[in-house]
């Protein structure tokens, strides 16, 4: 059974996966209520966010996220330096490509709607079963109609153009 989340907003269900939205800012509170495995991260930054950029990935490694897509700048940049300067501090030893096959997979998309279709249709892990999407947005537009559109679209068989 899966934890009520509630801090979250439920926006439907694509694909076996529940899909959830928070308006976080820069407070990062309502990351301990997102889940803590089996979750996949769409996130929403702005260019002028970079210096949060790096707080938010540590708190959402932390909850064990599997897959970050990120619709802005620099997102999966974040992620990524954050998860290797944390394989570095736990190693004593050069770093192989080996020692990131356990890694959340990390991706960033220039259209927003085409990224958003990607990764809660085909975003998945080899051995996990994906339950969650969590859509966490930390600029300071809402993103809530536009995610519930793109919900009720997808669910009616809408594709991205080439």
């Amino acid at each position: 059974m899966f934890k009520k989340i509630y801090m979250l907003l439920n926006c439907g269900y694509l694909n076996s996966r529940n899909i959830y939205y928070c308006d976080l800012g820069n407070d990062f509170t309502k990351i301990e209520e997102f889940p803590s495995k089996n979750w996949l991260l769409f996130a929403i930054a702005d260019k002028g966010q970079l210096g949060l950029l790096y707080s938010f990935a540590e708190k959402c490694l932390d909850r064990n996220v599997l897959y970050i897509c990120g619709a802005g700048s620099e997102i999966d940049d974040a992620f990524d330096s954050v998860i290797v300067d944390s394989r570095l501090a736990s190693s004593n030893r050069d770093l192989t490509q080996n020692d990131f096959d356990d890694s959340p997979m990390t991706t960033w998309h220039r259209d927003f709607d085409e990224g958003f279709w990607f990764f809660v249709t085909t975003a998945s892990r080899e051995k996990e079963i994906i339950e969650q999407v969590v859509v966490a947005n930390i600029t300071e537009e809402s993103y809530e109609v536009r995610i519930k559109d793109l919900v009720a679209k997808i669910s009616s068989g809408w594709l991205p153009p080439d």
